[in-house]
């Protein structure tokens, strides 16, 4: 409508996507410090970002001289305000829920239905509004209804009452099916459910429950059982592994565990920052990048910790067991730093692959496909739909086939349809049935490796402080800064070697860096 040439939009997309990744830290920092109006700046940013989008939607063609202006200012008002606002309602979601983040996809898949049904409407009214009236109407009225609910909910840990909670396990088979298909409740929550409701049925037993050997699977030959205390500090809550000490720190004579002279850093801004802080203190919502399978944008907040002077606004706690301390030690000096490496670097890689193919895949299809814009709303549904089957489909597979298989998989798909939309022309037979199809694959695929990186750095680094971190940063650079350089890259090619031959090069790019994001994610899918 506004008639901008391609590499102006592609720069445009990507200055949204960097811009989303501060802006949400920056809001999710205030509305933590400021739990009463979690609802009311939620509302807020919605009302300044819908004024960005009615703003560029409503500037007529003719107004060339301002055009531009408006549509740097629409860009600033949507990655400042409109992007965040997705992070905003994880992040109310995570707090209301409280102790039962189990219903957290559950809660969440409601906005992704809604969205799929108003993808097909808006491209279904589309198709003879040229004047954008339909779109605006729409925009409008969902951002009054957003603005509405966020100023009427309380987020604070709802009633239990009002949660669709799940029977607790009764059997130990139970508590291995939970534990299976349930990604957001822990072993050792289930194990606590299934052992209390044992002990109100059989109060009389002489069977002991609590087994300190059988629960952590290692020798504590050093603590007593009796005692009572270093019990509770060995059964905390945190994620950290737990392992035998060293023999060179343990004096057997008097059964006394010494205290290790290191306190690791936490990042290069923050050093000595016990980690019994990192944590217990942190915000609420940063329990969004400990959950196993979370959503791709969502973990990137826990990256305001870099900010210089973070960890001073906050209250020190003591200091944590030496145990924690000591593994947090060997787990910083011992875990592979290509591990790491590999899993950010091949994340970069595939929203880089995502930038090229995805972000402006609407316009692709429309104007060099020249298919309607009713289709173009059945390809957003299709978008939409396939990051609810992700989540379905990882937990279904995640334990019948090795990780590494699902991930060279995945990209072997990736790749045959970057190839394959290097065939498809504007009189190619069913091209909407193949779009279709690609498009199904391409979406399943990427949420699919997200996910299952994600839930991979659970396994592989030890640490809980350092796994939220890694996703943070993986979040980073899957959701925003390769997205943004891949964007920018195809409205380049796009813009210098014309449409046809531009989207051939953009697809043969994004099948380049679909093999570079398969080799370096071979490090971390095979690691145990």
């Amino acid at each position: 409508m506004l008639k901008f040439d391609i590499f102006t939009i592609s720069a445009l997309t990507s200055c949204i996507y960097l811009l989303r990744i501060p802006a949400s830290a920056f809001w999710i920092d205030i509305v933590d410090h400021r739990p009463p109006l979690h609802g009311v700046f939620t509302g807020l940013l919605t009302a300044i970002g819908t004024a960005g989008i009615l703003l560029v939607l409503s500037v007529p063609p003719t107004w060339t001289s301002i055009t531009l202006p408006v549509a740097i200012l629409s860009t600033l008002f949507d990655g400042l305000f409109y992007q965040p606002l997705l992070v905003l309602v994880d992040s109310a979601i995570i707090k209301i829920l409280g102790d039962y983040k189990i219903l957290y996809a559950k809660e969440r898949q409601y906005g992704k239905f809604v969205s799929a049904i108003m993808s097909i409407c808006i491209g279904w009214f589309l198709d003879d509004d040229h004047d954008f009236d339909t779109l605006m109407v729409t925009t409008l009225i969902g951002s009054v209804i957003l603005f509405l609910l966020s100023l009427s909910t309380n987020v604070q840990p709802a009633d239990v009452s009002l949660l669709d909670i799940i029977q607790c396990p009764t059997t130990s088979e139970d508590l291995t099916v939970v534990d299976e298909t349930s990604p957001f409740l822990t072993k050792q929550q289930a194990y606590t459910s299934f052992q209390q409701q044992q002990q109100q049925q059989e109060p009389t037993t002489t069977f002991i429950y609590y087994k300190p050997y059988s629960l952590f699977g290692e020798h504590l030959s050093n603590i007593s059982e009796e005692d009572a205390s270093m019990i509770q500090r060995m059964t905390t809550t945190h994620s950290t592994s737990i392992r035998p000490l060293p023999a060179n720190s343990i004096q057997s004579s008097s059964s006394r565990v010494y205290r290790l002279p290191y306190t690791p850093p936490i990042s290069c801004n923050n050093h000595n920052i016990p980690i019994q802080f990192v944590q217990e203190q942190l915000p609420a919502s940063f329990e969004l990048a400990r959950l196993p399978y979370p959503p791709p944008e969502a973990p990137s907040l826990v990256l305001i910790t870099f900010f210089p002077g973070y960890y001073q606004k906050q209250t020190m706690p003591v200091v944590q067991p030496q145990e924690e301390e000591y593994y947090y030690l060997h787990c910083y000096q011992q875990q592979s730093r290509w591990i790491l490496k590999s899993f950010m670097s091949s994340l970069f890689c595939l929203g880089v692959v995502f930038g090229l193919t995805q972000s402006l895949l609407f316009l692709y299809v429309h104007d060099t496909l020249q298919l309607t814009m009713h289709f173009v709303g059945v390809v957003g549904f299709i978008m939409v739909c396939a990051d609810l089957l992700a989540s379905k489909f990882v937990l279904w597979i995640i334990h019948r086939s090795h990780l590494y298989k699902i991930i060279a998989g995945a990209h072997i798909i990736l790749l045959l349809c970057t190839f394959a939309y290097t065939w498809l022309h504007p009189n190619f037979l069913l091209v909407e049935l193949f779009v279709i199809f690609l498009q199904s694959f391409q979406c399943l695929c990427f949420h699919s490796i997200w996910l299952l990186a994600a839930h991979q750095v659970d396994s592989v680094v030890l640490t809980g402080h350092k796994r939220m971190i890694l996703k943070g940063c993986m979040a980073a650079l899957y959701s925003s800064v390769g997205p943004a350089f891949g964007v920018l890259l195809m409205g380049y090619l796009v813009f210098q070697h014309g449409t046809e031959d531009g989207y051939i090069l953009v697809y043969q790019y994004a099948a380049g860096f679909t093999v570079l994001s398969a080799i370096l994610s071979w490090e971390w899918s095979t690691t145990d």
